[in-house]
């Protein structure tokens, strides 16, 4: 995960509170700047517009919680690690607590084209690391992938938020029961060491 510097750091936590206050469409640079104690110069040197200090910030957030399935592509005569997998989901799903007030105060109607598009990217690179199934990964485009991924992923933040999956161990359980199954081809298991 990229490493932001001080002044990175104070530009991203400008954007969180400026966006508990305000709508996305009505912070300027200026406002961030402002917040952020620098000047406009300093902003742009690091970022060339909000929607880009937006996308990298989403980015670096959904490369931390996607990480933890990042997988070498499974030989034939490998078996799933049960135990790794669900140690692996309930470190994406602590990762999901701890990030959620930033989730919920970032993710808006406004901005949930940008979200989705910086998710993408986010799992698109890491496409190397996230294997897809072997059997169809030359019938079905990749970007087909990155879309179930993603649609898997934060349909499981949404359920965890929206109460209808009450407990980590709750989660544990389903996103097991989904990702050990047919039911989600598009990831092989094996752990890259």
């Amino acid at each position: 995960m990229k490493q932001f510097n001080r002044t990175e750091k104070f530009i991203h936590k400008a954007l969180v509170d400026l966006m508990s206050i305000h709508s996305f469409s009505s912070i300027t640079v200026i406002m961030i700047a402002k917040q952020a104690e620098i000047n406009r110069k300093t902003f742009y040197s690091y970022y060339n517009s909000k929607e880009n200090l937006y996308s990298v910030m989403m980015e670096a957030i959904f490369t931390n919680l996607f990480s933890c399935f990042m997988y070498e592509k499974q030989d034939s005569d490998k078996q799933l690690d049960i135990s790794m997998l669900e140690h692996d989901i309930r470190s994406f799903l602590m990762m999901v607590e701890d990030v959620h007030p930033i989730l919920e105060l970032m993710i808006t109607e406004e901005t949930s084209k940008l979200a989705l598009e910086a998710a993408d990217k986010t799992i698109y690179h890491l496409g190397d690391k996230t294997y897809f199934n072997e059997a169809s990964s030359n019938l079905i485009p990749k970007r087909f992938y990155v879309e179930i991924i993603r649609n898997f992923f934060l349909g499981m933040i949404d359920c965890l938020y929206e109460g209808e999956i009450k407990t980590i161990d709750e989660g544990v359980v389903v996103m097991m029961k989904i990702m050990s199954s047919n039911q989600l081809n598009a990831f092989q298991y094996i752990k890259k060491y």
